[in-house]
């Protein structure tokens, strides 16, 4: 089956690269209107819904199971052309041109494990409270985490009617503490409570392009989703916070 993909570049920096961030081993699946795979970190506490908007003559959902993504991501920069077709069989992914050829072999269904939940329900849960974090304050507190060496955690809070992130560890005694405004305002339900979250999803996130990122949380449920748009292509991160 030929399968087109419209802008190499964008296909592997935007989709596969941050697919690549949780997982090794990954599960893609395409339809007549989109690329997309639902991945989670090692420990299963990031899970990432990746799609690339992209039209393809398919008729029936059509899986790549996906052994070692980096792999396929250093073989298609060996290719130069933007707008590139790829041949799918029933176990490897082809491509050949005048000046570049490859063959990728596929793991069978049922191998890699993909996240058993459900992306539509969790997109329809009520998210009360939401925020636009851009990416020089992202980066900033990346930097700040070099101080809290101690702890894994960030906590999110709301203040004056601004967002601040706060890294330290509120469960032990003698952990540093470093305090950043994140965001100006927030819309919904304030945070008066901290909410902590695993710190690995900042430096995940921060290892992506983005200008702005929403940031929707269920207050009752304490789940975050961490949205980033790049024209075609939508990544949403999911994660939940701590329970003490």
């Amino acid at each position: 089956m030929k399968i087109l993909i419209n802008d190499k570049d964008k296909f592997v920096k935007d989709f596969l690269t941050p697919l690549s961030k949780l997982n090794e081993s990954v599960v893609v699946k395409l339809n007549s209107e989109s690329i997309y795979s639902l991945s989670s970190s090692g420990d299963g506490t990031l899970i990432l819904y990746a799609s690339f908007s992209q039209k393809n003559d398919i008729k029936d959902t059509l899986k790549l199971n996906i052994p070692d993504i980096n792999k396929l991501i250093k073989v298609f920069s060996c290719i130069n052309e933007d707008n590139i077709s790829i041949l799918v069989d029933d176990n490897s992914i082809n491509y050949k041109s005048d000046d570049v050829g490859f063959k990728f072999h596929l793991l069978e269904d049922g191998i890699i494990a993909s996240p058993s939940i459900s992306i539509e329900k969790i997109k329809k849960l009520e998210f009360d409270s939401a925020f636009e974090m851009s990416y020089t304050d992202v980066i900033s507190i990346l930097k700040g985490s070099t101080f809290t060496t101690d702890t894994d955690k960030i906590y999110f809070y709301t203040k004056d009617d601004k967002v601040y992130g706060k890294l330290t560890d509120l469960d032990r005694h003698n952990v540093d503490v470093y305090t950043q405004k994140i965001s100006d305002s927030f819309t919904g339900t304030s945070l008066s409570e901290a909410l902590p979250l695993n710190f690995e999803t900042v430096r995940v996130i921060c290892s992506l392009r983005f200008k702005t990122i929403k940031v929707s949380i269920n207050t009752d449920m304490k789940v975050f989703i961490f949205d980033v748009i790049h024209d075609d292509v939508k990544l949403n991160f999911i994660s939940s916070a701590y329970v003490s």
